[in-house]
């Protein structure tokens, strides 16, 4: 049995090559771009290894360099496209930090991420279940509120010095450990499923956010076809065409759709009733999502709150919603009541206020 793994996704990229019940660790500097490759290269030739040798391939796939990811599996998917019999390893750096912590089945792994907000991964029962940028003082808010442990990078130690976490190392071998375990356990991928995890924007992703939010207008929705298709792939409780329509057509009530290149990305509801306004509803096209149209949706009805003179405020929000609470407290949101078993998995609903 042999293996192949590789990590770039960070400043000194590792091959690891498990032979049978043997392995061993090689290490190459930056840049990957222009080493990686000759590397991997000589390594086989001095094993007399040809690419079709290998039964598996293991590649991490991020969180990190944006440049080193892709290097690494774009090589990895030109071996599959050559050797097409080899399984294939999707592995996270998240993934690297759990494997070498035994203590608990549920918590949390953060990595440094260059600025305020880290990369966060949360673990259920051991299986990684969603990943979220935060920064560290709410990430201590949420592992508390959550009775979550926060697990990081010896490494990364200094970087992370405000953060309230158990630092611990990640071994040399961890590598091809956590890739043998994984093989035992055939959780393997497609190639068409063997992409990078980028828990924030690429450069290009951040340049098309930029002319989204400067290119974004506002209206008022008028007809009931321009929110009923974002209503039906954004909601799970969806609202049929009729309770739109007359939701609309409510004086109290105010519905605003958002326009890209004439294209409606999102819409929104609130109702005003006496002196408060309360959130109904918002929902983002996915191809639009984490380009701040929501913000914009939610900022705009915070200035009707204050054209109209409403004191308050209301929203409602699942408690597990680590994105949208990051956001309405960023917007001046806070928390003022816990519903408990609110939505149908069980799930507690936050229920959140802005005071003029």
């Amino acid at each position: 049995m042999k293996t192949l793994c590789v990590n770039s996704s960070d400043t000194k990229a590792q091959v690891a090559l498990i032979l049978d019940n043997s392995i061993e660790n090689f290490y190459v500097e930056n840049p990957h771009s222009e080493f990686l490759l000759p590397k991997i290269s000589e390594i086989l030739d001095a094993k007399n290894f040809d690419v079709t040798d290998f039964d598996n391939y293991a590649v991490v796939v991020g969180p990190g360099s944006f440049t080193g990811i892709r290097i690494a599996v774009s090589i990895i998917k030109a071996m599959a496209v050559v050797n097409t019999k080899a399984n294939l390893i999707k592995i996270s750096n998240f993934d690297l930090i759990a494997f070498n912590q035994k203590q608990h089945k549920n918590f949390l792994v953060a990595l440094y991420s260059g600025n305020e907000d880290l990369y966060v991964c949360e673990y259920q029962d051991s299986i990684s279940v969603k990943t979220f940028a935060l920064n560290s003082k709410l990430l201590m808010e949420y592992a508390k509120e959550n009775n979550l442990t926060i697990y990081a990078s010896l490494l990364e130690k200094d970087k992370l010095n405000n953060l309230e976490a158990n630092f611990i190392e990640v071994k040399s071998e961890t590598l091809a450990l956590l890739s043998q375990q994984m093989i035992d356990n055939q959780n393997f991928v497609s190639i068409d499923h063997l992409t990078p995890i980028y828990v924030k924007l690429s450069q290009a992703e951040k340049q098309l956010k930029e002319k989204v939010l400067n290119q974004i207008i506002i209206e008022k929705a008028t007809n009931v076809d321009e929110v009923l298709d974002i209503e039906n792939n954004c909601f799970e409780e969806k609202w049929s065409k009729e309770t739109l329509l007359n939701e609309i057509s409510l004086p109290n009530k105010h519905y605003l759709i958002a326009k890209y290149n004439n294209e409606i990305v999102g819409y929104i509801g609130v109702e005003e009733c006496y002196d408060e306004l309360s959130l109904l509803k918002v929902g983002v096209k996915e191809n639009f999502r984490n380009y701040g149209v929501g913000t914009k949706l939610l900022s705009y009805t915070i200035d009707l709150q204050k054209q109209k003179g409403l004191k308050k405020y209301f929203l409602e929000v699942n408690v597990n919603n680590i994105i949208a609470k990051n956001l309405y407290k960023k917007l001046g949101f806070k928390q003022v009541s816990i519903r408990k078993n609110y939505y149908k998995n069980g799930d507690d609903c936050l229920v959140m206020l802005l005071e003029d």
